[in-house]
C-alpha cells in the first residue's frame, strides 16, 4: 500500500516537473514594450527563480530516485530504466536552467526601462529559449515515466489477453489520456502556486489590446 501511494505521489510530481513555472510566454516574445516585460519578469522571477527549482525539480528528483531503486529492487528492470531516464531528463533540465537561464535572468534583473542594452530583445529571446529547453526536458521526463505504467513484466495467465490490435488501441488511448492529464496537472500547479504570473499575463494581453 505504501509503495502504491509513493508511486502515485511520484507520478504527480513527475507531471508537475513538466512545468517551467512561467506559464505561457508567447505573448512576451518579440518586440514588446520593455517596461511591460520587466514588470512581468520582476514579479514572476522572485517567485520562481529559487522556489521553482526546489518544487519543480529537486523534490521530484528525490522521489524519482527512490522509485527507481524500488523498481530495480522488485526486479522491474525496464520500469527502473525508464524512471532513470526520467530522472536524467530532469537533471539535464536543472543543468540548463542553472548554467544558462539563471545567468541571463540575473543580468535582466539589473535592467530598468530607461537603461537596457541595445540587444535586449536578443538577450530576452535567448532566456526564453533556455527556459523552453528546460520545460522540454521536463516533458520528456514525464513522458518516460508515463511509459512505465504500460510496461508489463509479468503475465497473468488467468486473464485472456486482448487481440494485439485492440490491446495497442487501448494502450495508446490510455497513454495519451494519462499524458494529457499530467500536463493538465502541471498547468493547474502553475495556476494555484504562481497565480501572480497568470494575473500579469492577463494584464499584459489587455495592454496589448489597447495599443
Amino acid at each position: 500500500m505504501f509503495k502504491k501511494t509513493f508511486l502515485f505521489i511520484t507520478t504527480i510530481l513527475a507531471a508537475v516537473s513538466a512545468s517551467t513555472g512561467y506559464g505561457a510566454t508567447d505573448s512576451l516574445k518579440g518586440n514588446i514594450n520593455v517596461a511591460t516585460f520587466l514588470d512581468w519578469f520582476g514579479n514572476t522571477e522572485k517567485y520562481i527563480h529559487v522556489k521553482g527549482l526546489i518544487v519543480l525539480d529537486l523534490i521530484p528528483i528525490i522521489f524519482l530516485i527512490v522509485q527507481a531503486v524500488w523498481f530495480f529492487k522488485d526486479r522491474k528492470k525496464i520500469k527502473g530504466i525508464l524512471t532513470v531516464l526520467a530522472l536524467l531528463a530532469n537533471i539535464i533540465g536543472v543543468f540548463i536552467a542553472i548554467q544558462y537561464a539563471h545567468p541571463i535572468a540575473s543580468q535582466i534583473a539589473g535592467w530598468i526601462p530607461d537603461n537596457v542594452p541595445s540587444d535586449w530583445i536578443s538577450i530576452k529571446e535567448d532566456w526564453f529559449k533556455y527556459i523552453g529547453l528546460y520545460g522540454l526536458t521536463g516533458i520528456l521526463g514525464w513522458l518516460c515515466f508515463v511509459i512505465t505504467f504500460f510496461v508489463s513484466e509479468t503475465r497473468n495467465t488467468e486473464i485472456k489477453p486482448l487481440p494485439r490490435f485492440l490491446n495497442f488501441i487501448k494502450n495508446t488511448l490510455l497513454f495519451f489520456l494519462t499524458f494529457i492529464l499530467g500536463m493538465g496537472a502541471a498547468s493547474l500547479y502553475e495556476y494555484c502556486f504562481y497565480p501572480i504570473q497568470m494575473k500579469l499575463l492577463v494584464l499584459l494581453l489587455l495592454k496589448c489590446t489597447d495599443l
